[in-house]
């Protein structure tokens, strides 16, 4: 006989299993509670009720044991044929007392105890289910540590990108705002420097002065008769300082050989006299501001007057983007009335064989020595200076003087005559001479 639940081999006699402790139903029993329980099985479904297991067996029949695995058959022994347990009598079919003659203890226990787990289960399910979140979450420890660990880093990082983020755009608004300062300041001071700019331009213009606008050239008379086309300065290498205007417009100035009237022509550029030209000199090239009063300003009588279009103190007031020079407008040099020029004077009584200047190739004569002297005598001095290198001359005036000159030889045409054979000493005379007649507003010019 062998333990229906482990398969254990057991001895006759033998109440419960040695190995797992299940108790040991005799075949008597067995076979009672099998017919009892198909008894019982058959009248819950209302079918026919069977014969007991006591009539199989009055018959004949052979009841085995059921076949555990890896174990033969064994035929179920009568309850009477076993040692130590009384026959048992018929009785009738009792479904509850076969069920509760039948079913061990152990499995009862067994029942129970997945009932309640079951219950317990289905309990925890729907009532904690909450709580149970919660402990699935504590219990995942790991993992959960591992995306709170990714969580903290993502959000570190995206904590880190956005105080980047935050920098930077502090940084640029920074550099916005001090750009848009700077910007400010700038403006502000462009401001300021055009405020200035045009008080200086209204207190010259309140003044009586003319203002102009052009930009400044610095050249020789050579230079600018090259530019004009006009080759009687080719040899004068005398500086010329000029402001080129910005459009060809009206100037007011005095008519050299009109007895110094004023008039009003319309003019390109303003050559700046002795008194101002070093003055000017340093803003060659650039774009200024320049200020004349009328009666300082002179329209050439002579060929000058293809080089510029008046001559004169014209003072620069300021250059562009400059502060400016003059504040304060300067006194005219020349009153503004119209007098009556003196009439060309008769040569002076003199030997043909003396000189107007006869030191003029060796010493510098001064302004006020050269003042003694006419416009006549101006005129005469400035051309002996050329005369005695040879020159010849077209007005007939200077041809008739020189050629009754002894020492006078002329041999070189006037468009020939290059000035560079005139020293140093030479040109400081004739620009002296040169002043003295421009202020004079001589009718020899």
């Amino acid at each position: 006989m062998y333990c229906t639940q482990c398969g254990t081999r057991l001895d006759e006699g033998m109440a419960f299993c040695p190995s797992c402790g299940k108790q040991i139903v005799s075949a008597g029993n067995a076979e009672e509670t099998q017919a009892l329980g198909s008894a019982a099985a058959t009248q819950a479904i209302g079918a026919q009720p069977t014969q007991p297991a006591a009539a199989t067996q009055a018959i004949g029949a052979q009841p085995t044991q059921p076949a555990q695995a890896g174990y033969p058959a064994q035929p179920i022994q009568p309850a009477a044929a076993r040692p130590g347990y009384p026959a048992q009598p018929a009785r009738p079919a009792q479904a509850g007392a076969a069920v509760q003659q039948g079913i061990s203890p152990i499995a009862i226990a067994a029942g129970a105890i997945a009932a309640i787990i079951v219950i317990a289960a289905l309990l925890f399910f729907f009532v904690f289910k909450p709580g149970q979140a919660q402990v699935e979450s504590a219990g995942s420890s790991t993992p959960a540590a591992g995306t709170a660990t990714a969580s903290t880093s993502a959000a570190s990082a995206s904590a880190a990108a956005t105080s980047a983020a935050s920098a930077s755009n502090t940084a640029a608004s920074t550099s916005a705002a001090s750009s848009t300062s700077a910007a400010s300041s700038d403006n502000a001071k462009a401001e300021q420097l055009a405020a200035t700019q045009k008080a200086a331009v209204n207190t010259m213009s309140n003044a009586g002065m003319q203002v102009f606008t052009g930009t400044v050239r610095v050249t020789t008379i050579a230079e600018r008769g090259a530019d004009k086309g006009i080759a009687d300065f080719a040899n004068d290498k005398q500086q010329l300082v000029f402001l080129e205007l910005d459009t060809t417009q009206n100037i007011g100035g005095r008519l050299a050989g009109d007895q110094g009237k004023e008039a009003v022509r319309s003019g390109d550029s303003i050559s700046f006299g002795s008194r101002c030209s070093s003055a000017a000199a340093p803003y060659d090239g650039k774009h200024v501001t320049v200020a004349a009063y009328q009666s300082d300003l002179w329209f050439p009588s002579d060929i000058a007057g293809a080089l510029y279009t008046v001559t004169g103190d014209a003072y620069v007031v300021y250059a562009d983007g400059e502060a400016p020079v003059m504040t304060a407008a300067p006194s005219p040099t020349t009153p503004v009335v119209e007098v009556e020029k003196p009439k060309p004077q008769p040569a002076p009584q003199q030997s043909s064989g003396s000189y107007m200047l006869p030191d003029s190739s060796s010493r510098a004569y001064s302004y006020s020595e050269l003042s003694n002297l006419s416009d006549y005598q101006l005129y005469i001095a400035r051309n002996e200076i050329y005369a005695r290198h040879g020159r010849m001359f077209n007005r007939q005036d200077l041809r008739d003087y020189f050629n009754a000159q002894s020492w006078y030889s002329g041999r070189i045409a006037a468009d020939s005559f290059d000035d560079g054979v005139l020293n140093s000493t030479e040109v400081a005379n004739i620009k002296t001479i040169r002043e003295i007649e421009q202020q004079r507003n001589s009718s020899y010019l």
